[in-house]
């Protein structure tokens, strides 16, 4: 009697020393579950700004560099639609505009800059993007090195 009571006590030993083997790898794979879903929603942040990048360094090409630098608080309704025949500076506010509405929109706490050298000798521009990410609790930036502008006459 007493060495199938023996036998039973082992077994439920054995059974809790696998249920603590099998929870603790289950927190593992949760934690890296975790992290690569953290991991690859940066990711997708650094795609929507190398594309937002991409945009803005195709538009400000077309734009002389003398206009680069106008104002971009022109009126929401002020836009180059394409019946319009909008002058450089015109064209490059509204541009500019739309492109800063659209990395707030698509970055969270999205902020982004144009360093255009308005009046200089220059035909470069910095293109700069700022986000928050939640996981680091920091600000990403992404700062692209000067960008031709004004390639087109």
């Amino acid at each position: 009697m007493n060495a199938c009571r023996l036998s039973i006590g082992m077994s439920l030993v054995e059974m809790l020393v696998t249920l603590l083997v099998l929870t603790t790898g289950l927190l593992a794979i949760n934690a890296f579950l975790a992290h690569s879903i953290a991991t690859l929603t940066e990711l997708v942040w650094q795609q929507r700004a190398l594309r937002l990048v991409a945009d803005a360094g195709e538009w400000l090409q077309l734009i002389p560099a003398e206009h680069l630098g106008a104002s971009t608080t022109a009126a929401i309704s002020d836009r180059c639609d394409v019946d319009d025949l909008c002058d450089p500076d015109r064209l490059y506010a509204v541009m500019a505009r739309d492109w800063q509405a659209e990395a707030a929109a698509q970055l969270p706490g999205g902020t982004a800059g144009l360093d255009s050298p308005a009046g200089s000798d220059s035909v470069h521009a910095t293109i700069t993007l700022q986000w928050q990410s939640p996981r680091d609790a920091e600000i990403t930036l992404l700062a692209y090195p000067p960008v031709a502008i004004g390639l087109l006459p």
